[in-house]
């Protein structure tokens, strides 16, 4: 038996999170918080990663964190300056994961190839750790 998506058991989904948002105050005003500052948010992210899917997830999860972080935010500058941060810090933060997860090709190393000089310094080198007697 498949299973079932959210949207399949209930699909009156979004009319109840109108209702919800339409007889809930603090929900409406993170609506109008998210309204107000998504486009700021989408556009530093898109900057930042130059990949529109993954610019869209990220501004999302920033919103999830605003929100988590609500109580703490003083004034609506406080909050501009924390989502700008926020948004920075996650963006860095996702490129440094994308790139330690990509396999860097394996390069032939180049063949080691001595100057002129090699064997001179190697049999003058021997000679110097013998006097000084660092190696017997």
């Amino acid at each position: 038996m498949a299973q079932r998506t959210a949207a399949e058991q209930s699909p009156d989904i979004p009319e109840k999170a109108e209702k919800v948002s339409e007889n809930d105050p603090a929900a409406t005003d993170f609506a109008e918080i998210v309204r107000r500052h998504q486009s700021a948010v989408f556009s530093i992210a898109l900057h930042f990663l130059a990949d529109r899917s993954a610019a869209e997830e990220l501004a999302q999860d920033v919103f999830l964190q605003l929100h988590a972080n609500l109580p703490t935010i003083k004034s609506d500058d406080h909050m501009k300056f924390w989502l700008r941060k926020v948004t920075a810090h996650r963006c860095i933060d996702h490129k440094r994961r994308r790139s330690a997860s990509m396999t860097r090709p394996n390069r032939p190393r180049p063949a080691h190839r001595p100057t002129s000089s090699w064997p001179e310094g190697c049999a003058s080198m021997s000679r110097l750790c013998r006097r000084s007697r660092v190696w017997s």
